[in-house]
């Protein structure tokens, strides 16, 4: 077997569902993909979704579109560092789950400037939230500083 394949199944069902999903709403023909496979229990369901992939991708996009499209994106790999922290990093060592996110929120001036004007707000919401759940696990007195910043 594939040694990623390997490293992938011990992972479990759950677990690989779970990345799965944050994947669903993808750009450039990812979510369209994770879509269709996840319908393939549903062959109609699956012809349907890559039936509008289609038509969209026939249809074309304008220049306009894309362009406004452009702080999505950037929000989508915000969001994609979010879910890697939550789901891959705190279950194995909170300590540095915590301090990415730290890292991540405390360039929020940054992320906001690249995003264009795209809404952030429920991405740093997310982030926050995931970064007192991490908080809740370690030792209050290491935290406090971080938290009273």
């Amino acid at each position: 077997m594939n040694p990623d394949a390997s490293r992938l199944a011990q992972r479990g069902a759950e677990k690989l569902a779970a990345f799965i999903l944050t994947l669903a709403d993808d750009e450039n023909g990812v979510g369209v993909y994770v879509r269709a496979f996840i319908a393939a229990d549903d062959p109609p369901a699956a012809v349907q979704v890559l039936k509008a992939e289609i038509a969209q991708i026939n249809a074309g996009e304008r220049e306009y579109d894309h362009r406004h499209r452009r702080g999505d994106a950037f929000i989508q790999r915000v969001d994609h560092v979010l879910d890697a922290i939550e789901l891959v990093i705190l279950p194995a060592n909170t300590r540095a789950g915590f301090n990415l996110l730290v890292e991540m929120i405390e360039r929020d001036e940054s992320i906001v400037n690249q995003s264009g004007d795209a809404d952030l707000q429920p991405t740093f919401e997310k982030a926050c939230d995931i970064l007192l759940a991490a908080a809740r696990s370690l030792d209050p007195s290491e935290i406090k500083p971080v938290l009273n910043r």
